[in-house]
């Protein structure tokens, strides 16, 4: 196996610590070998990197970028990553199903209009950054309540009543994207 990347610096040795090995594992899933797999974690990660320092220089400017807690992200880039080897003739790394699922009309929602994306997504994107989080930790990554409230830095305590109100407001957040979703042409007839 190749050698892992190497964080530059504090920002990506936090992101590595967290993010690398769930996106070595998706990146596995993606492709044909682990050499294949490993390069596709490898250039994920970097673009993962970029985009969480465009979205921090954006919120040091003022402006609340909207993003996707870090794994979720990562992963995110992953599959970004995955559509541009396959659009760049490098197809024959991933995997076959996989690029079959990229060539779909279901794949095109992924990186399109924000109002044609899955619903879920939007919503967790919409949410603060900690509150994204909390919900992707406990209800993804299905860790125990106070493992979650601990790699936050959130008060154990009262961990739960907040994860009840950040739950609550997920379901409004979709609820909210779905009223805002153009229908179908088959749904307005």
């Amino acid at each position: 196996m190749p050698d892992q990347p190497s964080p530059k610096d504090a920002t990506e040795a936090a992101l590595f610590a967290e993010c690398w090995d769930a996106v070595l594992s998706y990146a596995d899933l993606c492709t044909a070998g682990s050499t294949a797999a490993h390069d596709l974690a490898t250039e994920a990660f970097a673009l993962g990197v970029r985009e969480v320092r465009a979205a921090d220089a954006g919120a040091s400017r003022g402006r609340r970028t909207p993003r996707l807690p870090a794994i979720p992200l990562t992963l995110t880039a992953v599959r970004t990553t995955a559509t541009a080897w396959e659009t760049q003739g490098l197809g024959h790394l991933l995997d076959p199903d996989l690029r079959l699922w990229l060539n779909s009309p279901q794949a095109a929602r992924y990186p399109g209009p924000p109002l044609h994306r899955p619903l879920a997504l939007r919503a967790l994107r919409d949410l603060q950054e900690a509150d994204a989080a909390l919900l992707w930790l406990t209800e993804v990554e299905a860790l125990p309540l106070v493992v979650a409230a601990r790699r936050l830095g959130l008060d154990p305590v009262a961990v739960s009543g907040e994860l009840d109100q950040v739950r609550a407001l997920f379901r409004d957040r979709c609820r909210r994207d779905h009223l805002d979703t153009p229908m179908d042409a088959e749904c307005r007839g």
